[in-house]
């Protein structure tokens, strides 16, 4: 997950660069030449084209920010959803269920919600299998 977040900054910073960098280079322009009049009409932008690219790179920017603000939020909102976790005992057939959170579930441990930490034996066959329950609802 922290790569995630290392990935976004590394984005916005690279982005941030560039458009400073685009920035001072507009600020230092060389003289134009001088142009009839006629020439310089025909080919002088008008404001509001000018502007249209600017915008659109900040929009595009912004959505960039919210979709990896929302992206890493519903990440971190399932590794915190409750989960009911039922462990199997192979040699018996019996079965215990635990409430732990969905990133507190290992391949072969778990946390559950009141605290204890679950471990099965090395040598004893258990399998984990984690029902998609949220409060007692599939």
């Amino acid at each position: 997950m922290i790569t995630k977040i290392l990935f976004t900054a590394a984005v916005i910073a690279i982005v941030y660069l560039f458009a400073s960098s685009r920035n001072r280079r507009t600020l230092v322009t060389r003289e134009p030449k001088a142009l009839p009049a006629a020439s310089r009409d025909a080919k002088a932008p008008t404001a509001g084209n000018e502007r249209v690219p600017r915008y659109l790179a900040y929009a595009l920017l912004g959505l960039m920010l919210a979709g990896s603000a929302l992206f890493i939020f519903l990440e971190w909102r399932d590794q915190y959803q409750v989960v009911n976790v039922r462990v199997i005992n192979s040699d018996t057939g019996s079965s215990v269920t635990y409430q732990a959170r969905r990133g507190d579930v290992e391949d072969r441990s778990l946390d559950t919600v009141d605290g204890r930490r679950y471990q099965p034996d090395a040598r004893r066959r258990r399998s984990l299998h984690v029902a998609m329950e949220r409060n007692g609802r599939r």
